[in-house]
C-alpha cells in the first residue's frame, strides 16, 4: 500500500471523527442537564479545595472573604 493513500485515508477519518465531535460537542452545550453537572462538579470541586486549604485552621468565613491573615505571625 502507498504511503500518500494511507495519508488520505487516515486524514479523511481524521476529519470525519472531527465533525462527530464537535457536532456531539454542540449538541451538548445546548442541554440543560450538561450545564446542570457541571454546576455540581464544580461546587464539589470548590467545596474540597476549601476544606482542604482552610479545614485545619480556625478560620471564619469573613477572614476568607475579607482575605485576612489568620495564621499567627511568628517573630
Amino acid at each position: 500500500m502507498k504511503s500518500d493513500t494511507t495519508f488520505k485515508h487516515w486524514m479523511h477519518q481524521f476529519h470525519d471523527g472531527g465533525i462527530r465531535v464537535t457536532h456531539f460537542t454542540s449538541h451538548m452545550l445546548h442541554e440543560k442537564i450538561f450545564w446542570a453537572i457541571l454546576v455540581f462538579v464544580l461546587l464539589v470541586t470548590g467545596l474540597l479545595v476549601l476544606s482542604v486549604l482552610y479545614g485545619g485552621q480556625n478560620v471564619t468565613l469573613p477572614q476568607i472573604y475579607n482575605n485576612t491573615p489568620y495564621l499567627p505571625l511568628v517573630y
